[in-house]
């Protein structure tokens, strides 16, 4: 017997294949097909979105909100910023030559911090679910310049605070 085929999938292997997102609507939450579209529209917009998400707007608020979470929250991505901050801790134990092109870190931030990082990288390794805000919140952290990763005059604490923060909300 010769098997039916469909130019659409089954609602449940669409789900499954990460092509939906869900959407806050007028009448309650809604699956919609993911286009590609919404993926290169969420990579121009990312730092506005990852703002939003780190801020706890719920991802289902919007599309792109929604496929950002999804691509921020991806084990791949995850894994790149869990290397990002082994790379950061790698930096503050060394002395910045001249011409690295990396921005300077606050090594007694991220030495004092360093607990708090390998939990981070520890959770966003691990293969669970995380919450966008949380991995947002952490991705933050080493995009803006005023982070305490980079301030060498922050308060005693605040990247340790923020991490574990971060920390709580994956």
């Amino acid at each position: 017997m010769t098997e039916l085929r469909t130019s659409r999938p089954a609602p449940e292997a669409d789900q499954i294949s990460g092509h939906s997102v869900l959407v806050k609507t007028g009448s309650g939450l809604a699956v919609l097909p993911r286009r590609r579209r919404d993926g290169v529209s969420a990579r121009l917009h990312a730092d506005a979105l990852d703002s939003r998400l780190a801020a706890g707007e719920p991802p289902e608020n919007g599309r792109l909100l929604a496929v950002r979470a999804a691509q921020i929250t991806s084990p791949t991505a995850r894994r790149r910023l869990a290397r990002s901050w082994d790379d950061v801790v790698a930096r503050s134990r060394r002395a910045q030559l001249p011409g690295d092109p990396h921005v300077p870190v606050a090594r007694s931030q991220v030495d004092e911090a360093f607990p708090e990082i390998q939990v981070v990288a520890g959770i966003l390794r691990a293969r669970r679910p995380v919450s966008a805000r949380g991995v947002a919140l952490a991705g933050a952290l080493l995009t803006t310049p005023t982070s305490p990763v980079y301030r060498r005059r922050s308060a005693t604490g605040e990247l340790a605070d923020a991490l574990t923060r971060a920390a709580q909300e994956m």
